[in-house]
């Protein structure tokens, strides 16, 4: 993605068309319900996003929920999107719904990737992860008719707490499905998930150095979801240096509001589908106009920069984290060196200097807090109402 300007477009749009969904998943992010919301967008709202999208020709469009096919017309969507340039992914729940589309149709119709969901390795775990029997099954039954009609499939895997111990499980059920892209979830404690759902921290570690060997050498590409340091671990075991990326799927550091924006089914636009804050509604403005200029964009578009840059080999957490760090803050640095041309000193802009300075302060804090007790999600959302920071 060198070159490509995040601060002008983002590279993938979630677009959730309906909250609606026949499943009642225990990590459910969207809080899905059985019925639409009546504030969905229309089909004419629907069709004016799709143009206003096509004007701004982002290189990926997802239709998520809910579940996208509990909106009749998802394929005329599908078309529309596709008729207008878009390349449209699709990400249905595995439900009868699903069984009974026409997966040829679905091809047709414009769909350059389906993603589906396992994140049981069994049908019993599955099964109770996503609240209805009979989901492995089907999600099974999904994945074959895909492959017979030469669809481009994803499977995701969320990675909880309680289905850590299936990961070699999960793996090998990888490499008997064949996708041709496994994304591996960490779970982001918003909607029905909570903090005692994460997994441990050694525990993800350990999972994600095993699977960097699957980097490069796996007959499916693999990244994460919201796990970004696999790619530091995926640098440490391949020894990677700056730009080499082999086989890596991985994204570049943070992409929620830069490279990511999320569209809700009732038009609100937020950073990403697990930052649920909104910066504005499709309905009454144009998507590119939020993403570009609401000041919450704006500043993740600063801040959010590409991490880990430079080869981390045999380098500790902290020298690590400060070489990203910098890099991140795009500081173009000017050196002053002595007589053999070794480094002395920095020599920064004054701005630059002083807001260094200031997320330097930040992160101390944090530092000296990180004893404190957590504060809930739902909590740090009211509290950012009450102070006005935050609109419904």
């Amino acid at each position: 993605m060198e070159g490509y300007d995040f601060a002008d477009k983002p590279f993938l749009i979630f677009w959730e068309i309906t909250r609606s969904c026949a499943l009642a998943c225990r990590h459910c992010r969207a809080e899905a319900q059985p019925k639409r919301h009546p504030e969905e967008l229309d089909a004419a709202q629907a069709s004016r996003l799709i143009a206003q999208l096509a004007e701004w020709k982002p290189p990926m469009l997802i239709l998520t929920g809910g579940d996208p096919l509990m909106r009749r017309d998802v394929l005329d969507l599908v078309r529309e999107a596709t008729a207008a340039g878009l390349h449209v992914g699709l990400s249905p729940a595995a439900t009868q719904r699903l069984l009974h589309a026409d997966f040829a149709e679905i091809k047709a119709a414009g769909v350059k990737r389906m993603s589906l969901s396992l994140d049981g390795a069994t049908e019993e775990t599955h099964d109770a992860f996503r609240g209805v029997k009979g989901t492995f099954a089907r999600t099974m039954q999904a994945i074959q008719r895909a492959h017979e009609v030469g669809l481009d499939l994803q499977i995701n895997t969320t990675l909880t707490r309680g289905n850590l111990h299936e990961y070699e499980a999960f793996k090998a059920l990888m490499y008997e499905l064949k996708p041709a892209m496994w994304s591996v979830f960490l779970l982001v404690p918003t909607g029905r998930a909570g903090l005692a759902d994460l997994p441990d921290a050694a525990d993800i570690e350990r999972v994600f150095e095993d699977m960097a060997g699957l980097v490069g050498k796996a007959p499916f590409a693999v990244k994460t979801t919201e796990g970004h340091h696999f790619r530091r671990v995926v640098a440490q075991k391949m020894g990677m240096r700056s730009g080499s990326r082999p086989g890596m799927r991985s994204p570049l550091g943070i992409r929620d509001g830069r490279g990511v924006m999320f569209i809700s089914h009732t038009g609100k636009v937020s950073p990403s589908g697990f930052l649920p804050m909104v910066c504005g509604n499709v309905k009454n403005q144009h998507p590119a106009e939020i993403y570009r200029q609401h000041p919450l964009f704006v500043t993740l578009h600063k801040k959010a920069q590409t991490l880990c840059k430079h080869s981390l080999e045999n380098l500790s957490p902290r020298q690590s984290f400060a070489i990203a760090y910098i890099d991140s803050m795009k500081l173009n640095p000017n050196f002053v060196t002595d007589a053999t041309g070794k480094r002395t000193a920095v020599l920064l802009p004054i701005e630059s200097y002083e807001e260094l300075l200031e997320d330097l302060q930040d992160l101390a804090a944090i530092a000296d807090r990180r004893g404190e007790p957590t504060v809930s999600h739902e909590k740090f959302l009211a509290e950012l109402r009450a102070d006005g920071l935050l609109q419904d």
